[in-house]
Protein backbone atom coordinates (compact mmCIF):
# COMPACT_ATOMS: atom_id res chain seq x y z
CA UNK A 1 0.00 0.00 0.00
CA UNK A 2 1.31 3.57 -0.56
CA UNK A 3 0.23 6.30 1.89
CA UNK A 4 -2.69 7.11 0.40
CA UNK A 5 -4.13 3.37 0.74
CA UNK A 6 -3.83 2.61 -2.88
CA UNK A 7 -3.33 -0.86 -3.36
CA UNK A 8 0.83 -0.60 -5.42
CA UNK A 9 -0.16 -3.85 -7.41
CA UNK A 10 -3.43 -3.29 -9.16
CA UNK A 11 -3.48 0.78 -8.30
CA UNK A 12 -6.78 0.52 -6.45
CA UNK A 13 -7.73 2.84 -3.80
CA UNK A 14 -9.36 1.27 -0.90
CA UNK A 15 -11.73 3.84 0.08
CA UNK A 16 -15.29 3.51 0.68
CA UNK A 17 -16.66 3.97 -2.56
CA UNK A 18 -20.73 3.82 -3.20
CA UNK A 19 -21.76 3.55 0.16
CA UNK A 20 -25.03 0.87 0.41
CA UNK A 21 -27.97 0.29 3.46
CA UNK A 22 -26.42 -2.79 5.01
CA UNK A 23 -25.01 -2.69 7.74
CA UNK A 24 -22.38 -5.38 9.18
CA UNK A 25 -22.36 -6.10 12.89
CA UNK A 26 -19.95 -8.12 14.49
CA UNK A 27 -19.83 -9.63 18.32
CA UNK A 28 -17.65 -10.88 20.66
CA UNK A 29 -15.58 -13.94 20.77
CA UNK A 30 -12.20 -13.60 21.72
CA UNK A 31 -9.06 -13.89 19.41
CA UNK A 32 -10.75 -17.41 17.24
CA UNK A 33 -13.90 -15.15 17.13
CA UNK A 34 -11.70 -11.84 15.36
CA UNK A 35 -10.65 -14.31 12.80
CA UNK A 36 -13.96 -16.20 12.07
CA UNK A 37 -15.61 -13.04 11.91
CA UNK A 38 -12.70 -11.93 8.97
CA UNK A 39 -13.46 -15.14 7.16
CA UNK A 40 -17.21 -14.94 7.49
CA UNK A 41 -16.89 -11.23 5.74
CA UNK A 42 -14.68 -12.65 2.99
CA UNK A 43 -17.64 -15.10 2.31
CA UNK A 44 -20.59 -12.17 2.29
CA UNK A 45 -17.78 -9.98 0.01
CA UNK A 46 -17.45 -12.37 -2.48
CA UNK A 47 -21.12 -13.75 -2.66
CA UNK A 48 -23.18 -10.03 -2.42
CA UNK A 49 -22.57 -7.90 -5.67
CA UNK A 50 -22.44 -4.45 -4.94
CA UNK A 51 -21.31 -4.58 -1.43
CA UNK A 52 -18.06 -5.16 0.28
CA UNK A 53 -17.14 -3.99 4.05
CA UNK A 54 -15.92 -0.79 3.34
CA UNK A 55 -19.73 0.16 1.40
CA UNK A 56 -21.50 -0.56 4.50
CA UNK A 57 -24.09 2.01 5.66
CA UNK A 58 -22.00 1.33 9.48
CA UNK A 59 -19.82 -1.35 10.76
CA UNK A 60 -20.52 -1.65 14.36
CA UNK A 61 -18.01 -4.01 16.51
CA UNK A 62 -17.48 -4.77 20.38
CA UNK A 63 -15.03 -6.66 21.73
CA UNK A 64 -13.22 -8.85 19.55
CA UNK A 65 -16.00 -7.62 16.66
CA UNK A 66 -13.80 -4.11 17.73
CA UNK A 67 -10.94 -5.69 16.12
CA UNK A 68 -12.42 -7.04 13.21
CA UNK A 69 -14.50 -3.96 12.42
CA UNK A 70 -11.84 -1.61 12.81
CA UNK A 71 -9.68 -3.48 10.54
CA UNK A 72 -12.35 -3.78 8.02
CA UNK A 73 -13.28 0.13 8.26
CA UNK A 74 -9.98 0.68 7.90
CA UNK A 75 -9.90 -0.34 4.21
CA UNK A 76 -8.54 -3.77 4.27
CA UNK A 77 -10.62 -6.99 2.67
CA UNK A 78 -11.07 -9.06 4.04
CA UNK A 79 -9.19 -11.92 2.42
CA UNK A 80 -6.42 -9.91 3.27
CA UNK A 81 -6.34 -12.08 6.51
CA UNK A 82 -6.46 -15.21 4.92
CA UNK A 83 -2.87 -13.70 3.45
CA UNK A 84 -1.66 -12.94 6.23
CA UNK A 85 -2.05 -16.48 7.32
CA UNK A 86 0.11 -17.47 4.33
CA UNK A 87 2.80 -14.73 5.17
CA UNK A 88 3.21 -15.42 8.81
CA UNK A 89 4.58 -12.82 10.81
CA UNK A 90 6.09 -11.03 7.88
CA UNK A 91 2.32 -9.64 7.05
CA UNK A 92 1.31 -6.49 8.88
CA UNK A 93 -2.24 -7.93 9.68
CA UNK A 94 0.05 -11.13 11.62
CA UNK A 95 -1.49 -12.22 14.55
CA UNK A 96 0.50 -13.58 17.76
CA UNK A 97 -0.33 -13.80 21.31
CA UNK A 98 0.82 -10.52 22.22
CA UNK A 99 -1.49 -8.69 20.15
CA UNK A 100 -3.73 -9.53 22.51
CA UNK A 101 -2.20 -10.08 25.85
CA UNK A 102 1.12 -9.24 27.67
CA UNK A 103 1.59 -9.57 30.83
CA UNK A 104 2.59 -5.69 32.41
CA UNK A 105 5.67 -6.74 34.48
CA UNK A 106 6.17 -3.07 35.42
CA UNK A 107 2.77 -2.49 36.84
CA UNK A 108 2.64 -5.67 38.48
CA UNK A 109 6.03 -5.12 40.24
CA UNK A 110 4.90 -1.32 40.91
CA UNK A 111 1.66 -2.60 42.42
CA UNK A 112 3.96 -5.18 44.96
CA UNK A 113 5.86 -2.44 45.63
CA UNK A 114 3.03 -0.68 47.07
CA UNK A 115 1.50 -3.53 48.88
CA UNK A 116 5.00 -4.36 50.81
CA UNK A 117 4.86 -0.79 51.90
CA UNK A 118 1.85 -0.56 52.96
CA UNK A 119 1.57 -3.13 55.19
CA UNK A 120 3.26 -1.92 58.36
CA UNK A 121 0.47 0.87 58.79
CA UNK A 122 -2.41 -1.48 57.40
CA UNK A 123 -1.45 -3.92 60.18
CA UNK A 124 -1.25 -1.00 62.79
CA UNK A 125 -4.33 0.61 61.56
CA UNK A 126 -5.91 -3.00 61.95
CA UNK A 127 -4.78 -4.46 64.79
CA UNK A 128 -6.62 -5.18 68.11
CA UNK A 129 -4.05 -5.06 70.90
CA UNK A 130 -1.21 -7.62 68.78
CA UNK A 131 -3.53 -9.01 67.14
CA UNK A 132 -3.66 -8.23 63.74
CA UNK A 133 -7.11 -8.65 61.58
CA UNK A 134 -5.15 -9.99 58.23
CA UNK A 135 -8.76 -10.43 56.25
CA UNK A 136 -8.84 -6.97 56.81
CA UNK A 137 -5.30 -6.16 55.68
CA UNK A 138 -5.67 -7.83 53.00
CA UNK A 139 -8.62 -6.53 51.45
CA UNK A 140 -6.81 -2.94 51.79
CA UNK A 141 -3.95 -4.20 50.04
CA UNK A 142 -5.57 -5.47 46.76
CA UNK A 143 -7.32 -2.16 46.26
CA UNK A 144 -3.08 -1.28 45.43
CA UNK A 145 -3.15 -3.93 43.17
CA UNK A 146 -2.90 -4.03 38.95
CA UNK A 147 -6.53 -3.59 37.81
CA UNK A 148 -6.33 -6.69 35.58
CA UNK A 149 -3.61 -9.49 34.84
CA UNK A 150 -2.17 -8.88 31.33
CA UNK A 151 -3.08 -5.84 29.55
CA UNK A 152 -4.46 -5.96 25.81
CA UNK A 153 -2.25 -2.75 24.69
CA UNK A 154 -1.24 -4.99 21.75
CA UNK A 155 -4.73 -4.86 20.21
CA UNK A 156 -4.38 -0.91 20.05
CA UNK A 157 -0.60 -1.54 18.44
CA UNK A 158 -1.88 -3.97 15.90
CA UNK A 159 -5.03 -1.38 15.31
CA UNK A 160 -2.13 1.27 14.65
CA UNK A 161 -0.09 -0.44 12.29
CA UNK A 162 -3.43 -1.46 10.37
CA UNK A 163 -3.25 2.03 9.69
CA UNK A 164 -0.08 3.30 9.02
CA UNK A 165 -0.27 0.15 6.49
CA UNK A 166 -3.40 1.44 4.60
CA UNK A 167 -1.98 4.94 4.88
CA UNK A 168 -4.56 6.58 7.52
CA UNK A 169 -4.30 8.24 10.48
CA UNK A 170 -6.31 5.85 12.58
CA UNK A 171 -8.78 8.04 13.90
CA UNK A 172 -12.96 7.88 13.72
CA UNK A 173 -12.69 10.61 11.05
CA UNK A 174 -10.34 9.05 8.76
CA UNK A 175 -12.08 5.92 7.95
CA UNK A 176 -12.97 3.68 4.55
CA UNK A 177 -15.66 2.92 5.98
CA UNK A 178 -18.39 4.74 9.24
CA UNK A 179 -17.42 2.33 11.99
CA UNK A 180 -18.57 2.40 15.62
CA UNK A 181 -17.17 0.89 18.23
CA UNK A 182 -19.11 -0.26 22.07
CA UNK A 183 -17.59 -0.41 25.54
CA UNK A 184 -19.10 -0.78 28.82
CA UNK A 185 -18.55 2.49 31.41
CA UNK A 186 -17.15 0.54 34.77
CA UNK A 187 -18.41 3.54 36.73
CA UNK A 188 -21.75 3.36 36.03
CA UNK A 189 -22.35 0.33 33.70
CA UNK A 190 -23.98 1.99 30.83
CA UNK A 191 -22.71 1.19 27.40
CA UNK A 192 -20.57 3.62 25.71
CA UNK A 193 -20.66 4.06 21.53
CA UNK A 194 -17.82 5.56 19.48
CA UNK A 195 -18.10 6.89 16.16
CA UNK A 196 -18.26 9.68 13.75
CA UNK A 197 -19.22 12.13 16.17
CA UNK A 198 -15.92 11.81 17.76
CA UNK A 199 -13.75 12.20 14.24
CA UNK A 200 -10.31 13.19 16.49
CA UNK A 201 -10.87 9.96 18.44
CA UNK A 202 -8.00 7.40 17.98
CA UNK A 203 -9.79 4.28 17.04
CA UNK A 204 -7.06 1.48 18.22
CA UNK A 205 -7.55 3.03 21.90
CA UNK A 206 -11.78 2.81 21.61
CA UNK A 207 -11.02 -1.22 20.13
CA UNK A 208 -9.06 -1.99 23.09
CA UNK A 209 -11.62 -0.86 25.37
CA UNK A 210 -13.99 -2.44 23.64
CA UNK A 211 -12.02 -5.71 24.26
CA UNK A 212 -10.95 -5.11 27.75
CA UNK A 213 -12.56 -8.23 29.98
CA UNK A 214 -12.64 -7.57 33.80
CA UNK A 215 -9.82 -8.86 35.67
CA UNK A 216 -8.04 -10.20 32.71
CA UNK A 217 -7.28 -7.15 31.03
CA UNK A 218 -7.01 -3.76 32.73
CA UNK A 219 -9.36 -1.31 32.18
CA UNK A 220 -8.80 1.10 29.33
CA UNK A 221 -9.33 5.53 30.11
CA UNK A 222 -10.96 7.03 27.29
CA UNK A 223 -11.91 10.47 26.75
CA UNK A 224 -12.73 10.69 30.42
CA UNK A 225 -14.07 7.47 31.23
CA UNK A 226 -12.93 4.42 32.45
CA UNK A 227 -14.06 1.54 30.27
CA UNK A 228 -14.36 -2.22 30.13
CA UNK A 229 -15.40 -5.15 27.80
CA UNK A 230 -18.44 -4.30 25.25
CA UNK A 231 -19.67 -7.59 25.38
CA UNK A 232 -20.66 -7.12 29.59
CA UNK A 233 -24.01 -5.09 28.50
CA UNK A 234 -24.94 -6.68 25.31
CA UNK A 235 -22.77 -9.10 22.41
CA UNK A 236 -23.67 -7.38 19.30
CA UNK A 237 -25.46 -4.13 20.16
CA UNK A 238 -27.61 -4.25 17.25
CA UNK A 239 -29.02 -0.55 18.18
CA UNK A 240 -25.86 1.08 16.88
CA UNK A 241 -26.23 -0.40 13.33
CA UNK A 242 -29.85 1.48 12.91
CA UNK A 243 -29.83 4.93 11.83
CA UNK A 244 -29.51 7.52 8.61
CA UNK A 245 -28.80 4.95 5.52
CA UNK A 246 -29.19 1.39 7.50
CA UNK A 247 -32.03 -0.44 5.87
CA UNK A 248 -30.75 -3.66 6.93
CA UNK A 249 -28.31 -5.74 9.13
CA UNK A 250 -25.73 -9.01 8.90
CA UNK A 251 -24.55 -10.10 12.21
CA UNK A 252 -21.84 -12.19 12.53
CA UNK A 253 -21.75 -13.62 15.87
CA UNK A 254 -19.64 -16.55 16.76
CA UNK A 255 -20.42 -16.39 20.16
CA UNK A 256 -22.69 -19.46 20.36
CA UNK A 257 -22.75 -21.91 22.94
CA UNK A 258 -21.01 -25.08 22.41
CA UNK A 259 -23.48 -28.40 22.10
CA UNK A 260 -21.67 -31.34 21.93
CA UNK A 261 -22.04 -33.55 19.20
CA UNK A 262 -22.68 -37.35 19.65
CA UNK A 263 -19.15 -38.93 20.27
CA UNK A 264 -17.44 -35.06 20.24
CA UNK A 265 -15.15 -33.53 22.68
CA UNK A 266 -16.38 -31.99 25.92
CA UNK A 267 -15.70 -28.85 26.71
CA UNK A 268 -13.10 -29.61 29.88
CA UNK A 269 -11.04 -31.12 27.82
CA UNK A 270 -10.76 -27.70 26.00
CA UNK A 271 -9.08 -26.42 28.75
CA UNK A 272 -9.52 -23.70 31.70
CA UNK A 273 -10.00 -20.81 29.00
CA UNK A 274 -12.32 -23.33 26.74
CA UNK A 275 -14.20 -23.26 30.11
CA UNK A 276 -14.41 -19.75 30.67
CA UNK A 277 -15.11 -19.34 26.81
CA UNK A 278 -18.10 -21.75 26.80
CA UNK A 279 -19.08 -19.65 30.28
CA UNK A 280 -19.11 -16.29 28.33
CA UNK A 281 -21.07 -17.90 25.10
CA UNK A 282 -23.46 -18.92 27.14
CA UNK A 283 -23.72 -15.65 28.88
CA UNK A 284 -23.81 -13.79 25.50
CA UNK A 285 -26.51 -16.11 24.23
CA UNK A 286 -28.66 -14.54 27.38
CA UNK A 287 -28.45 -11.38 26.54
CA UNK A 288 -28.25 -11.47 22.62
CA UNK A 289 -31.89 -13.48 22.86
CA UNK A 290 -33.14 -9.97 24.84
CA UNK A 291 -31.20 -7.45 22.54
CA UNK A 292 -32.45 -9.07 19.49
CA UNK A 293 -36.01 -8.87 20.56
CA UNK A 294 -35.72 -5.42 21.43
CA UNK A 295 -34.06 -4.60 18.15
CA UNK A 296 -36.70 -6.30 16.05
CA UNK A 297 -39.52 -4.08 18.17
CA UNK A 298 -37.70 -0.98 17.73
CA UNK A 299 -36.72 -1.28 14.54
CA UNK A 300 -39.50 -3.45 12.63
CA UNK A 301 -38.51 -2.19 8.95
CA UNK A 302 -35.02 -2.74 9.35
CA UNK A 303 -34.26 -6.27 8.09
CA UNK A 304 -31.78 -8.79 9.84
CA UNK A 305 -29.45 -11.96 8.97
CA UNK A 306 -27.75 -13.82 11.53
CA UNK A 307 -24.48 -15.82 10.30
CA UNK A 308 -23.18 -18.21 12.97
CA UNK A 309 -21.66 -21.31 13.56
CA UNK A 310 -23.88 -24.51 14.47
CA UNK A 311 -23.12 -25.48 18.20
CA UNK A 312 -21.36 -28.22 17.24
CA UNK A 313 -18.71 -26.42 15.44
CA UNK A 314 -17.52 -24.38 18.38
CA UNK A 315 -15.20 -26.74 19.72
CA UNK A 316 -13.05 -25.26 16.65
CA UNK A 317 -12.84 -21.76 18.72
CA UNK A 318 -13.11 -22.99 22.05
CA UNK A 319 -9.52 -25.02 21.28
CA UNK A 320 -8.24 -22.32 18.83
CA UNK A 321 -4.58 -20.93 19.52
CA UNK A 322 -2.32 -18.48 18.05
CA UNK A 323 -0.40 -21.14 15.72
CA UNK A 324 -0.81 -21.17 11.83
CA UNK A 325 -3.00 -23.74 11.94
CA UNK A 326 -5.95 -22.65 14.94
CA UNK A 327 -5.62 -19.45 12.92
CA UNK A 328 -6.30 -20.76 9.60
CA UNK A 329 -9.42 -23.13 11.06
CA UNK A 330 -11.17 -20.19 12.50
CA UNK A 331 -10.78 -18.37 9.50
CA UNK A 332 -12.17 -21.20 7.27
CA UNK A 333 -14.73 -22.07 9.91
CA UNK A 334 -15.88 -18.20 9.05
CA UNK A 335 -16.07 -18.77 5.94
CA UNK A 336 -17.82 -21.82 5.67
CA UNK A 337 -20.54 -20.56 7.73
CA UNK A 338 -21.21 -17.70 6.24
CA UNK A 339 -21.21 -19.15 2.65
CA UNK A 340 -23.76 -22.11 4.10
CA UNK A 341 -26.25 -19.37 5.48
CA UNK A 342 -26.08 -17.77 1.92
CA UNK A 343 -27.16 -21.16 0.22
CA UNK A 344 -29.54 -21.67 2.83
CA UNK A 345 -32.95 -21.57 0.51
CA UNK A 346 -35.23 -21.06 3.49
CA UNK A 347 -33.51 -17.11 3.91
CA UNK A 348 -34.25 -16.02 0.77
CA UNK A 349 -31.42 -13.93 0.32
CA UNK A 350 -32.29 -12.67 -3.17
CA UNK A 351 -35.43 -11.43 -1.53
CA UNK A 352 -33.65 -9.73 1.44
CA UNK A 353 -30.96 -8.03 -0.74
CA UNK A 354 -33.21 -7.28 -3.63
CA UNK A 355 -34.52 -4.17 -1.86
CA UNK A 356 -30.98 -2.97 -1.05
CA UNK A 357 -29.46 -3.04 -4.85
CA UNK A 358 -27.42 -6.29 -3.96
CA UNK A 359 -27.07 -8.97 -5.77
CA UNK A 360 -26.65 -12.39 -4.47
CA UNK A 361 -24.22 -13.92 -6.58
CA UNK A 362 -23.32 -17.36 -5.97
CA UNK A 363 -20.81 -17.66 -8.52
CA UNK A 364 -18.69 -14.89 -6.86
CA UNK A 365 -18.69 -17.14 -3.60
CA UNK A 366 -17.73 -20.22 -5.51
CA UNK A 367 -14.61 -18.79 -7.39
CA UNK A 368 -13.96 -17.46 -4.06
CA UNK A 369 -13.75 -20.91 -2.14
CA UNK A 370 -12.09 -22.63 -5.13
CA UNK A 371 -9.17 -19.79 -4.75
CA UNK A 372 -8.99 -20.52 -0.59
CA UNK A 373 -9.49 -24.55 -1.11
CA UNK A 374 -12.47 -24.58 1.02
CA UNK A 375 -14.49 -26.81 -1.64
CA UNK A 376 -17.83 -25.76 -2.90
CA UNK A 377 -21.56 -26.38 -1.84
CA UNK A 378 -21.99 -30.14 0.18
CA UNK A 379 -18.52 -30.13 0.82
CA UNK A 380 -18.08 -31.89 4.42
CA UNK A 381 -14.84 -30.46 4.61
CA UNK A 382 -14.94 -29.00 8.74
CA UNK A 383 -17.98 -29.82 8.86
CA UNK A 384 -17.92 -29.93 12.77
CA UNK A 385 -14.38 -28.44 12.68
CA UNK A 386 -11.03 -30.31 13.06
CA UNK A 387 -9.97 -29.15 16.38
CA UNK A 388 -7.17 -27.35 16.81
CA UNK A 389 -3.60 -27.79 18.37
Amino acid sequence: MDGQGRDVKTGAVTGSGTRTPLALCLAGGGYSGAVFELGAAAALEAALGGWSPRASSVIVGTSAGAVAGAILALGVEPEEARRAVDAGGRHPLSLGRGDFSRVPWRAHAGGWLRVVAALPGLARANADGWRVRWSEVSEEARERLPAGMFTNAGIEDLVNRTARWMGRSGRFGDLAAPLRITATDLDTGESVVYGAEDPGLEVGRAVRASSAIPLYFAPVRLAGKTLIDGQIADPLHLDAAAGAGTRAVIAVNPLVPYVRPPGGSDVVSSGPTGAMDQSARVAAAIKLRASRTRFERDHPRLGLRFVEPRPDEVMTLLRAGFSRRSVLRAWELGFRCAARTLRDPDADWAGFLESLDIRLEPEGLARAEVRWGLGGPGSERGKTGAEPD
